[in-house]
């Protein structure tokens, strides 16, 4: 429709040719101009994609002319660029056609192998602990304010007994007490959880290696 309204407007029936032969290249134009900027992956400035089709034409003319590949002040000259504009278009040549993660790579027996996914990225380490940390957070809600607050000091902020007692403003027994029960009340709540593990989880108020990595 675009490249017909185009048409229209460009028409003069007084230079004697017939509406198709400009309607049928103006609607054409048109597709393929939308195509280029809608059909790729990538969004690519059609003022970038024309340098890089001068380019292409311009090297291939260059060789043929000189049997030899041409530098880039040749090409930049041929195709009236400046080199920066040259140098752009050049990676657009490298980076406009993407390939999908998911695309199947053949075997060397040729038959399908593994997705390109399989070859990039790494397994992160740290997802256990994330889904650890995340599933410790919600069983400490469920805890009193002050057993919370004494586990958080003593293994979020690696505080002692008393240091945790002085912020509190209770005494250190009361503090180990509070703590224990605290851990109890946690390793119930974990054991019913499927993501974590517990058996590292101390009854007593001992400094655990569980609880102090995750968090």
């Amino acid at each position: 429709m675009i490249g017909l309204l185009n048409a229209i407007e460009k028409f003069d029936p007084e230079r004697g040719s017939s509406f198709s032969s400009l309607a049928i290249p103006e609607i054409m134009g048109a597709i393929l101009n939308y195509l280029r900027d809608h059909g790729s992956l990538l969004k690519i400035p059609r003022g970038l994609r024309r340098n890089k089709l001068a380019m292409d034409k311009a090297n291939d003319a260059m060789v043929a002319m000189y049997g030899r590949k041409p530098t880039q002040a040749e090409v930049a000259t041929h195709c009236n660029l400046t080199e920066t504009e040259l140098t752009h278009a050049s990676i657009l040549s490298r980076i406009g056609d993407p390939r999908s993660l998911d695309e199947s790579l053949e075997s060397e027996d040729g038959d399908d192998g593994a997705s390109l996914s399989d070859y990039i990225g790494y397994e992160d380490e740290g997802y256990n602990v994330s889904l650890d940390r995340l599933t410790l957070a919600t069983a400490l809600d469920t805890l009193p304010d002050r057993e919370k607050t004494i586990l958080q000091l003593r293994y979020f902020r690696s505080m002692s007994q008393r240091q945790t007692a002085e912020i509190v403003s209770i005494s250190q027994m009361h503090v180990s007490r509070l703590e224990r029960a605290a851990l109890n009340k946690l390793r119930l709540v974990l054991q019913r959880s499927p993501n974590m593990n517990t058996e590292q989880l101390p009854v007593r108020a001992t400094r655990s290696k569980r609880l102090a990595r995750v968090s």
